[in-house]
């Protein structure tokens, strides 16, 4: 008998921008191909750069003046093969940026982190720790 394959993909959501006093910056992604475009400097490297950071980048990113004051980026992600939603969390703060958490549920209301299965990673730029 052969296996049967499952070919799973990870599918980005959201992107979601949040800070005290700041209204949430949102951008909702769709399965496939999708364009970010607009005028320049209008946010769209920023974007980028938040996607990057949130996936383990030691870099900031660096926050056009539309950006200032928020905190904290979550990108929401869609495993295709199990249809499950999980989040992942960092802060900007250059004190506590090494820090990655993964939630396992999507919390569509305003209390993004109130999740009860959470995952801490610790980025560091060493290799072979």
């Amino acid at each position: 008998m052969k296996g049967i394959e499952m070919h799973s993909r990870l599918i980005l959501k959201k992107l979601i921008l949040t800070g005290n006093g700041k209204r949430d910056a949102v951008i909702n992604f769709h399965e496939g191909l999708n364009v970010i475009a607009g005028a320049s400097d209008t946010g769209k490297s920023f974007a980028f750069e938040c996607i990057n950071y949130i996936l383990g980048s030691s870099e900031v990113p660096s926050c056009p003046p539309e950006a200032k004051g928020y905190q904290t980026v979550y990108m929401e992600i869609k495993d295709s093969c199990q249809q499950e939603i999980f989040t992942l969390k960092r802060d900007f703060s250059k004190d506590d940026n090494k820090s990655i958490f993964i939630y396992a549920k999507l919390q569509t209301n305003k209390t993004y982190c109130n999740h009860s299965n959470m995952f801490r990673i610790y980025c560091t730029n060493r290799v072979n720790e």
